[in-house]
């Protein structure tokens, strides 16, 4: 392992939605393309389109992602989960959802927007 892999990385106010997104580009073959995967996924993960391109820069900056190649996407930028990626996301357990959410609030954002009683 080299040492960006295994240099521990701060924590990030993102971190709650970086494990369902890093896990669902971790399952997509064939790598991600924002562009032509960025609405979908934002849809599937219940989230606004702009707040899962957030998500993904912040991935990408931290070196969570790496650029990979796809015969079928004809030269298009691909990115797939880095090895530093895969050891973040084999450490990061998912917590519990503190609050039902709606569909316009991205799952985790309660926990930093309510203030909690007691």
């Amino acid at each position: 392992m080299t040492e960006q892999t295994t240099r521990p990385t701060p924590p990030s106010p993102l971190d709650p939605f970086l494990e369902p997104f890093l896990q669902a580009l971790a399952d997509r073959a064939g790598g991600y393309a924002p562009t032509a995967h960025g609405a979908a996924l934002a849809h599937s993960l219940g989230w606004p389109p702009a707040f899962a391109e957030a998500v993904f820069v912040s991935a990408r900056s931290r070196g969570f992602l790496e650029p990979c190649r796809d015969r079928a996407a004809r030269g298009r930028a691909r990115w797939a989960l880095s090895e530093r990626g895969r050891a973040w996301l084999s450490r990061s357990a998912p917590g519990p959802d503190p609050m039902p959410r709606d569909d316009a609030t991205p799952a985790g954002a309660e926990a930093s927007l309510v203030p909690r009683d007691g």
